[in-house]
């Protein structure tokens, strides 16, 4: 139970940097 939650926890932490990996990129084509 303790790995699911492990990774679960790891699967939206590397959602939230692919995000702003896209917002990152989002900015740096604006600028």
């Amino acid at each position: 139970m303790k790995i699911l939650e492990k990774a679960l926890e790891w699967k939206k932490k590397m959602e939230d940097m692919k995000k702003k990996k896209y917002i990152y990129i989002y900015i740096y084509i604006l600028i």
